[in-house]
């Protein structure tokens, strides 16, 4: 088991150790034609939307801690075996893969076990709800050699995809800033803990569902969704909204690391909670090119109406800001286009054709049966994650914060560092993935 120093090397290098010499698991080869047996983990809310999405394949076990979540889907698909346990789902179960769909805090532990039995995971955004884990994500899904997705489904819509192409096409010429906004948080933020003693409902596991954390009592605050407004389960609206806005701009303009962040804040965060809106500035590298200025804006803030160069600017949105236009793109998938009068001598862009593609998630469960690759597999969405949960970091720290990815750790800031790794519970640490062939 990885104990917080073993968890506090990973920021040492030491997330390679973590799987050296791990066998990789036998995972099971399906025929084109044969139907894959499928666990889900979490199946309430988003959960219930991606069991519906991958509902063509054997719904062969589901896990909840909520029991209404769990019996409306055990009524949908009864012969589907039932757990409370995530843990217990995962080493008894037998299954091709897994989808995991609860709270951010559980998506580490959970897609870790899975990856040890040779399973195949698809695992909803942000990958975790911190910096250190994202990274153990990536180095195991490498080391099992298992097939994964990242849970961003508006990667595959066509807005998305085709703002993608402009980027990698060049034509806007070089990149001055990227701007992305979004109204949420669409939970509270800002928030105090809550105090006092409240009675667990009966259709609730409070400890399973606390899963790794630290133990608190029960509140009504927390189930479901307003977790989110909490650092010790979920990410903030950065966390959640910005692994989406931030996608095609991260995929389009292939950014890898950010090297200096700052944030403004509403003043009224702290260590429980993110604060009710924020604007965070990155200043990101690039492979083979300039690196590119990019705010992150929520809770009700915007780019101001010059930057953006319209009258009334979107609630939403995604603004490339380039030498021959400055484009945007509304949030979740919308199609790019123009601002009206920033483009250059006539500038347009060019007609580059789209072809079709498969969704999220049968992109998932076709690239298991071809033993391919994804398009968001752990390796990417580590990289889109850390970008903003190392912002979240700023916004908890303040000031101006230098990230030196080499060593993995904010220069001159042991604050901000040991921010990126938080400790499991007795109980639910993670396995270190020494894995016998069957």
């Amino acid at each position: 088991m990885i104990d917080r120093i073993c968890r506090r090397s990973f920021l040492l290098g030491g997330s390679a150790a973590l799987f050296a010499g791990s066998a990789a698991p036998v995972t099971k080869a399906n025929s084109p034609n044969e139907r894959l047996r499928l666990g889900f983990v979490g199946v309430g809310n988003q959960g219930f939307s991606n069991l519906s999405l991958c509902e063509n394949e054997e719904v062969a076990a589901l896990c909840d801690v909520d029991a209404r979540y769990l019996g409306e889907a055990q009524s949908r698909f009864p012969k589907a075996a039932g757990f409370r346990d995530f843990r217990e789902m995962l080493s008894s179960a037998d299954l091709d893969g897994v989808v995991i769909s609860s709270p951010d805090h559980t998506h580490a532990l959970a897609s870790l076990l899975a990856m040890e039995q040779g399973l195949h995971v698809y695992c909803e955004k942000p990958l975790s709800n911190n910096y250190a884990d994202c990274q153990t994500m990536a180095a195991a899904a490498a080391t099992t050699k298992v097939v994964t997705q990242f849970g961003v489904q508006h990667h595959a819509k066509r807005g998305y995809r085709r703002l993608r192409q402009i980027l990698q096409s060049g034509e806007l010429g070089k990149i001055a800033e990227v701007h992305a906004w979004s109204t949420a948080p669409f939970w509270p933020q800002g928030v105090t803990r809550p105090i006092g003693e409240f009675p667990v409902p009966a259709w609730l596991d409070w400890n399973l569902w606390l899963s790794g954390a630290p133990v608190r009592p029960y509140a009504p605050g927390y189930h479901p969704m307003q977790w989110r407004g909490h650092w010790a389960f979920g990410s903030g609206a950065l966390g959640d909204n910005g692994c989406h806005l931030l996608d095609p701009v991260v995929s389009g303009l292939s950014l890898t690391a950010p090297t200096a962040i700052s944030a403004q804040t509403s003043g009224d965060g702290s260590n429980e909670s993110p604060p009710s809106w924020s604007v965070v500035k990155f200043q990101v590298a690039r492979e083979n090119a300039a690196p590119v200025r990019l705010t992150w804006y929520d809770g009700g803030q915007k780019p101001s109406v010059e930057t953006v160069g319209v009258a009334r600017v979107p609630d939403d949105g995604i603004l490339i800001v380039a030498e021959q236009a400055k484009v945007y793109a509304s949030k979740f998938g919308g199609m790019p286009q123009i601002v009206p009068g920033t483009a250059v001598d006539g500038f347009q862009l060019s007609p580059l054709r789209l072809e079709d593609p498969q969704n999220h998630h049968q992109q998932w469960l076709s690239a298991i049966r071809s033993h391919g690759e994804t398009d968001t597999s752990f390796a990417y969405g580590a990289r889109l994650s850390s970008l903003c949960l190392l912002g979240n970091i700023a916004v908890r720290v303040g000031g101006e914060l230098s990230w030196n990815e080499s060593k993995q750790e904010f220069e001159g800031s042991p604050e901000a560092t040991a921010f990126c790794t938080v400790a499991q519970r007795d109980g639910w640490q993670f396995p270190i993935l020494d894995i016998k062939r069957p």
